[in-house]
């Protein structure tokens, strides 16, 4: 049995262009890393691997902080909390971009 470490956020630390962006990678056939259910997207992480510069900003930031605690894992959930702690905090967004 493994046990791993996951970073859980709520969708509106997201943009609606990295939502966009999660949900092609989702309907990509060779995709292994992001997955979504009704209500959250779960992406594995790899602390060596580069970032694409093609990747939406926030995403990436994300990932570099999921990282810099030593998670495998980002979930990025709709029903959970914003929180200021997360690297983009001061560019929050309302909940009106989700409706």
């Amino acid at each position: 049995m493994k046990v791993i470490k996951a970073l859980q956020v709520s969708t509106e630390e997201i943009s609606m262009h990295t939502a966009m962006f999660l949900n092609e990678m989702c309907s990509d056939k060779r995709n292994r890393r992001v997955t979504y259910d009704r209500n959250n997207w779960l992406m594995k992480i790899n602390s060596g691997e580069k970032i694409p510069k093609t990747w939406p900003k926030d995403l990436a930031a994300l990932i570099q902080h999921a990282v810099s605690r030593g998670c495998n894992w980002i979930i990025i959930d709709t029903g959970d909390n914003i929180t200021d702690k997360l690297p983009n905090a001061k560019q929050k967004r309302s909940r009106s971009q989700w409706q």
